[in-house]
């Protein structure tokens, strides 16, 4: 679409809404036909099919209904990493302490989280914490610049969501608190809490920081930290913060090739 269109679209909220779900419907739709005709041709000629296309992961039929569900809410996420996040979850076995979420965006990873997390033991004052400026990123640091010519860089405004949009997705949680501000202070609500499993997803050298920060000593001895873009080009300050502070606390990082990493608080 050209940049008159978009500017035009954007003076009439109902129809960019509608051409947003139209588009999520869309890609849905998309990818049912993509996993089918993936089916086929593994029936016909399973020699043919890549190693990707031999995955399990995308056929399980619970996780696909938990994210397209998700999708259909708030439109916008990568499923593979969320995967990662629920299997991480699930591996805990219980919950002893709270979930949390750093840059919540639109939702979903916050949904696929709590949708587990609802299947799960959980200690008698269970919450689930998300954390957003939902005003999109904070102004870069000289940190977070991409040291690869074509990558292109973070801008203060990145990332918007609006706080209604992710009410409304985590709706089905009662014990969900949203934490609106910017990162460290929205953090003060949450100062008395202890966590079990800490999505960090905020982009940037300094939030992440402030995140390790925060969380690393409210975190249970067995917890995860999993870094969403500890691995992406995008992201280098959110890798630099990453392996300052594990290499001062000397927790073992895991890498992953969805661009992921975690760590388990070992004490």
């Amino acid at each position: 679409m050209a940049s008159g269109s978009l500017v035009r679209v954007a003076r009439f909220p109902a129809l960019a809404r509608l051409l947003r779900t139209a588009g999520g419907t869309a890609l849905r739709a998309g990818r049912r036909a993509v996993r089918a005709g993936r089916r086929v041709l593994r029936w016909l000629d399973p020699a043919q099919a890549s190693s990707d296309e031999l995955l399990s992961w995308p056929l399980e039929a619970d996780f696909l209904e938990v994210i397209e569900e998700g999708l259909r809410r708030c439109d916008h996420g990568p499923s593979d990493r969320y995967y990662v996040a629920k299997e991480l979850l699930l591996s805990l076995g219980r919950l002893d302490a709270d979930t949390a979420e750093c840059g919540v965006y639109r939702g979903l990873g916050s949904y696929v989280l709590c949708r587990y997390a609802a299947r799960m033991p959980r200690c008698e004052r269970f919450q689930h914490h998300g954390f957003d400026s939902f005003e999109g990123l904070s102004d870069p640091g000289t940190h977070d610049a991409p040291d690869r010519p074509g990558v292109r860089a973070w801008t203060k405004g990145d990332m918007a969501a609006p706080l209604d949009l992710v009410r409304a997705t985590l709706a089905d949680f009662p014990w969900v608190v949203l934490h609106a501000g910017w990162i460290p202070a929205c953090f003060e609500g949450a100062s008395d809490r202890r966590f079990a499993f800490v999505h960090v997803d905020v982009d940037l050298y300094e939030p992440t920081r402030e995140a390790l920060d925060f969380f690393h000593p409210r975190l249970l001895p067995g917890g995860i930290v999993l870094f969403d873009d500890y691995g992406f080009l995008t992201c280098p300050g959110a890798r630099r913060a990453v392996d300052e502070f594990l290499g001062a606390t000397g927790e073992r990082l895991v890498r992953l090739p969805t661009g992921q990493a975690y760590f388990t608080r070992s004490r």
